[in-house]
């Protein structure tokens, strides 16, 4: 088994005991929430950590 198979199903296993934990002690509205925090927490830091790859210096100096 290729490591990176071995990795997402420790991933997928890791997330159904956390998922099962939190819907046995809590509602399941509370992981509904904290998945949507999850994402919302994500897409922020992806636009955040991306936004300087995108814009260039408005002014370039050339040397010759």
């Amino acid at each position: 088994m290729p490591l990176f198979v071995g990795i997402f199903q420790l991933m997928i296993a890791g997330g159904s005991l956390f998922g099962g934990y939190l819907v046995d002690h809590f509602s399941a509205n509370i992981l509904l929430y904290s998945v949507l925090n999850f994402i919302v927490l994500a897409l922020i830091s992806i636009f955040t950590w991306s936004r300087g790859l995108n814009n260039p210096k408005m002014r370039c100096e050339v040397e010759f």
